[in-house]
This record gives C-alpha cells, structure tokens and sequence, in this order.
C-alpha cells in the first residue's frame, strides 16, 4: 500500500490498497508494475505482462482520443446508463444494475490529462469483476 492519488484518507480510499491489488495480481502473471508520479505533472503507471498474456480478447474502448482495451473476461456486462438511476452515497455516485448498487467511475477523469470535456448524462456502463 502507500500509492494514491487522493490527498485525503478515507475508509475506502486514500491508502493505495487499490493499487497494491493491481501490482500483486500483475506480479502473480509474471509482470511488472512502475510508477513514476511527479507533483503537478502527473502520474505515469507502465505495466509490462509476458506476451503470451497479451494477446487475449478485449473491450476496445474510446476515452476522448485514446483507445484502451478491458479485458473481456473481466467485463460482466455492458449497459446504458440513466442518469435518472444515480444515487451518491457517500460522495461516490452509483448506480443500481441487477439490484446491487455499483460504484461508478468517469473514466475520462482517471485517463485522460488536461482539461477535460465529460458528458456525465449519457453513456454506457460496463460493469467489470472486481477480485474473485
């Protein structure tokens, strides 16, 4: 633990638990994880996995200009989203889907730098497993 990019601790964010997860899941597939984070500029994450984990089926996915891939086994389903259907509870926002309030994440604020152009009233959701 120890990586965020909160500047306040909270009891589900702010500790870096959520990053300590990813390097331990990349170091389990023979990875690596570097991150180099500099005040004011940013942060870069570079995640090196073997070639042969490279290769497998993905969601290809547009944020602004830059194209990412989700890996398909992780991705449960993909909906609309209603924005009429958001709750915040404890300032996260979430959404109901099959019952179970999620939380949801603007992925152009954690991917994207600079000024930012978010329409937050329209979009789809893709609900992605989370541990095991």
């Amino acid at each position: 633990p120890g990586f965020s990019t909160k500047t306040e601790i909270s009891d589900i964010s702010g500790r870096g638990v959520g990053m300590d997860v990813v390097k331990t899941k990349i170091n389990q597939l023979n990875g690596t994880v570097n991150i180099d984070s500099q005040l004011g500029r940013g942060t870069r994450l570079e995640i090196k996995v073997p070639l042969t984990l490279a290769i497998l089926p993905t969601l290809m996915i547009v944020v602004g200009k830059q194209t990412f891939a989700l890996p398909l086994g992780a991705v449960s389903e993909i909906i609309n989203m209603d924005i009429k259907k958001t709750n915040t509870v404890d300032g996260q926002l979430t959404m109901i889907v099959r019952s179970k309030a999620i939380p949801l994440f603007f992925l152009g604020e954690w991917l994207i730098r600079g000024p930012k152009n978010i329409e937050r009233d329209k979009g789809h959701v893709v609900v992605v497993q989370m541990g095991t």
